[in-house]
């Protein structure tokens, strides 16, 4: 992809596996949805990807979802960051999480993430990472921030977020659900990854959310508002010639966006004709041998019971359904 236009946007939705423990919204088996901007180091991109995790949830009817930023730096000013964390760390380590002591050498900002109560608390007045950012990692956060609030956006910063994985550099995020504490979206910046893996320095960013949490989450706030799709239009014919008629433009119609059902089972006219309200078409056209061989046809609105002629031909049946 190196030799593509600059920046790169991608995105993916697929299974993901992991060894924990199965609990409310956190499965071994899951589904992912993801969104990569690569190539571009500018807080632009940051602000970009975080506006479309927004828009997302919005679009969806999920207004109690929170925004928390903050900043991890670069390894340049990391570096001496983690020295005081693990001097303010390594006084109480004998009492944090087996994983948190684990932790302590490799990576010591991922011990602030860690969800046990008792670490939390041994957590409270830990050093910031804000505090230690150098001069070029201040300002794009300060630059984040700024863009965010122009576009009215509300976040709050948490300095808790380091994210899970090590690769994360300058701005991270989540999404929050403000009734559980879960979180929906997380993501960052991972300027680094591209070249740990082999390529050269890339900038990117980018988040991942949770599809089985989001449609749980989903289906609870919009309980009773949901209403099924309903056909545009039902086709009925009976017979060959009038099938492969109906097929036809059917096929037109759908090439132009149109929600269209027909017959598929052989029923008979009346069965069809009970089956189109059933599914609630709002619009039914009928063609029998007589419409094949003039080319004209009823179609009636199923709400009003009107009805009109129409050719048929698509673009003339797709007039009478706008």
């Amino acid at each position: 992809m190196s030799s593509l236009p600059s920046p790169i946007k991608l995105w993916y939705n697929m299974a993901m596996y992991r060894y924990e423990n199965v609990q409310k919204g956190r499965l071994r088996e899951f589904h992912q949805i993801g969104l990569e901007l690569i190539g571009s180091d500018s807080y632009s991109a940051d602000v970009e990807t975080i506006l479309i995790g927004k828009r997302i949830f919005e679009t969806l009817g999920m207004k109690e979802i929170k925004v928390n930023l903050n900043s991890i730096g670069c390894p340049k000013c990391r570096g001496e960051y983690q020295k005081v964390l693990k001097e303010f760390i390594g006084k109480n380590l004998n009492d944090y999480c087996d994983t948190c002591k684990a932790r302590f050498e490799k990576n010591p900002m991922r011990i602030l993430d860690c969800k046990e109560k008792r670490c939390k608390e041994l957590n409270e007045g830990a050093p910031k990472m804000l505090d230690y950012l150098c001069d070029e990692c201040k300002i794009h956060f300060e630059n984040v921030k700024e863009a965010l609030k122009l576009q009215g956006v509300q976040f709050y910063i948490d300095s808790s977020i380091v994210r899970g994985l090590d690769y994360y550099t300058k701005t991270v995020f989540e999404f929050i659900d403000d009734k559980t504490g879960l979180t929906v979206l997380g993501g960052g910046r991972y300027d680094a990854l591209v070249e740990e893996l082999g390529g050269v320095r890339t900038p990117a960013v980018g988040f991942a959310m949770g599809v089985e949490r989001l449609m749980e989450m989903f289906e609870e706030v919009n309980s009773g508002k949901l209403a099924q799709k309903t056909p545009d239009i039902y086709i009925l014919s009976v017979g060959e010639k009038e099938n492969y008629k109906a097929l036809q433009i059917a096929e037109e119609l759908r090439d132009k966006n149109v929600y269209v059902e027909r017959d598929i089972l052989g029923r008979s006219f009346k069965a069809q004709l009970k089956y189109a309200d059933k599914i609630k078409a709002k619009k039914l056209l009928v063609i029998g041998e007589e419409e094949v061989a003039s080319g004209i046809a009823k179609i009636k609105n199923m709400e009003t019971g009107e009805e009109a002629q129409v050719k048929l031909q698509s673009n003339d049946i797709l007039e009478k359904i706008l």
